[in-house]
């Protein structure tokens, strides 16, 4: 994502998979098509308790961790980024030595131009690498969302957007980034093929936002679902890939959605629209990193 138009990206593709070839009963209904039942509540349940056990026995001092990735990894949005981000608090708790090559607003496109460059020197050293990757893919679609941005920061949030031109930017934006993830592995492989590569899923920025509306072609639905609807198709990317491709998931996803407050610094009256991780976002996600390490 990338500062306060990146988060909008978030939202906007929401609408491509909405109408694209993802599944309609997701896009229309997203909160009710990620509810579990409780047998797997019960599974979950007891995966946390595998997390903890992870946890403490997963990373230690001799581990070097790289994180690549965009300005979520970044800390972009934070008060103090190189104490609070993620990767930096997976420092503290754990001894362990990070490498923080994460750069907000890039792509898919743009770390596999990094990866090109030989500038992660540390990649090479790695013993775990953790990517945060995928969502910048349709940022060019957050630019029709201008006027609703403008709006939001003079304290005059439109009540409802048509986002209909967003529709073709945000289909190439997840079709490009199913070509390239498995470039960014395969370019990660050829510097270090022994780490373990964990990839985080992308949460829903916009979770409150339900009684703000969008519309593409006549269809209107919550701005929540269709911000859920747009990272929904971006994870499934992600989650499509982990098998083949080797890598570790890290879902990030339905811990937020779950959670009792709020993990962004967006607020759902409209007054901050930043789609960024808070501190207390920061500290989630590096629990859930933490918890993925092997």
């Amino acid at each position: 994502m990338k500062r306060l138009i990146c988060f909008a990206l978030c939202a906007l593709t929401a609408l491509s998979l909405f109408a694209c070839d993802m599944e309609f009963e997701m896009s229309v209904d997203v909160e009710q098509s990620v509810m579990q039942s409780e047998s797997e509540q019960t599974s979950e349940e007891a995966s946390k308790e595998e997390s903890a056990a992870i946890i403490e026995d997963g990373l230690s001092a001799d581990d070097v961790v790289v994180f690549l990735g965009d300005s979520i990894a970044q800390g972009y949005g934070l008060a103090s980024v190189e104490s609070e981000r993620y990767s930096s608090l997976i420092a503290a708790e754990y001894g362990c030595t990070v490498h923080n090559y994460a750069i907000p607003g890039d792509d898919g496109a743009d770390l596999l131009a990094l990866l090109d460059e030989g500038t992660c020197t540390e990649l090479k050293n790695a013993t775990v690498i953790v990517l945060s990757i995928g969502a910048n893919n349709v940022l060019k679609a957050a630019e029709t969302l201008a006027p609703y941005l403008q709006g939001a920061e003079n304290g005059n949030l439109p009540e409802k957007i048509d986002v209909s031109a967003t529709f073709d930017v945000i289909v190439a934006g997840i079709d490009r980034f199913k070509t390239e993830l498995p470039q960014i592995i395969s370019k990660i492989r050829a510097v270090n093929a022994d780490a373990q590569i964990i990839f985080q899923t992308v949460y829903n920025p916009y979770r409150d936002f339900t009684h703000f509306k969008v519309e593409q072609n006549g269809l209107q639905l919550s701005f929540a679902a269709f911000s859920a609807s747009c990272v929904i198709g971006i994870n499934d990317v992600i989650k499509a890939n982990a098998e083949e491709q080797g890598y570790t998931l890290c879902d990030i996803y339905e811990p937020f959605k779950a959670y009792e407050g709020n993990l962004i610094n967006a607020l759902a009256d409209g007054s901050n629209i930043d789609p960024h991780p808070n501190a207390e976002g920061h500290k989630q996600i590096a629990l859930l990193v933490a918890g993925a390490v092997k």
